[in-house]
């Protein structure tokens, strides 16, 4: 068993085998007999932990269980984690809204972690909540004074989606504001494209 890339990150989680992934899917609202009609290459993906996470998190949020059979790919399951947990219900502008200024911040300060009033408004702690009752950010100080994505795949995700644009003049005065973005935004730019 080698060591994975994930998303542009290496990980030193080895892939699973079979047995463990039928383990795994099993303890997910008991995904065992599905798993059989799922892509080859969903049933690669999910030989990552990372991605059984997603798939945990996907099918236990409280909307309607999605098709799970036409996953193909690792943005196609980002995307369905997106919509399941950040944007799929009428709190979702809100809570993308307030991701779209943490992950601003983020990046022009080049960090992982940013300290939360510089987010949050009073009527915004409820959104707070939400992102991170539903493992879309974590409070990344024992004080919980600064906030983080959950995983760093969530933040290159939530970069490519909430802040660079389809447009090609504004994606190229994006990547040139900075001279760094290029290497430090690599995965968000794979996304992306």
């Amino acid at each position: 068993r080698g060591f994975a890339c994930i998303g542009g990150n290496m990980s030193s989680i080895p892939p699973l085998i079979d047995s463990e992934i039928l383990d795994a899917v099993g303890q997910i609202h008991d995904l065992k007999t599905s798993y059989e009609d799922f892509s080859s290459e969903f049933k690669e993906l999910l030989k990552y932990p990372f991605n059984l996470w997603l798939l945990e998190k996907i099918v236990t949020s409280p909307q309607p269980a999605p098709e799970l059979t036409g996953i193909r790919s690792e943005v196609q399951l980002l995307s369905l984690f997106w919509n399941h947990r950040v944007s799929g219900d009428p709190d979702g502008d809100k809570r993308e809204f307030l991701l779209t200024r943490a992950t601003r911040a983020l990046v022009e300060q080049r960090s992982l972690s940013v300290r939360k009033e510089l987010l949050l408004e009073m009527d915004q702690w409820g959104v707070l909540g939400q992102l991170l009752s539903n493992g879309v950010i974590a409070e990344s100080s024992l004080s919980g004074q600064r906030i983080q994505y959950a995983h760093n795949i969530l933040f290159d995700y939530a970069v490519s989606v909430l802040l660079i644009e389809e447009d090609p003049t504004s994606f190229s005065e994006f990547i040139s504001q900075d001279r760094a973005r290029p290497f430090f935004l690599l995965p968000s730019l794979v996304y992306h494209l």
